[in-house]
């Protein structure tokens, strides 16, 4: 089951500092990794391009 790097990781590695948001203060309140775990038996066909990560997605 293919899926997609989407490359995101690099906006967390910015040098200048940036004011926290409403939405910044909601992700460090969720488990991201328990999230995550709950939405991996959604699978990418076999076929075709790979899919978009599930988390990604949420």
């Amino acid at each position: 089951m293919a899926r997609r790097r989407i490359g995101q990781e690099d906006l967390i590695a910015r040098p200048e500092p940036r004011a926290a948001s409403s939405l910044a203060e909601l992700a460090a309140l969720l488990d991201w990794t328990e999230i995550d775990r709950h939405l991996a038996g959604i699978s990418a066909a076999v076929k075709g391009e790979p899919g978009w990560p599930p988390l990604a997605l949420f």
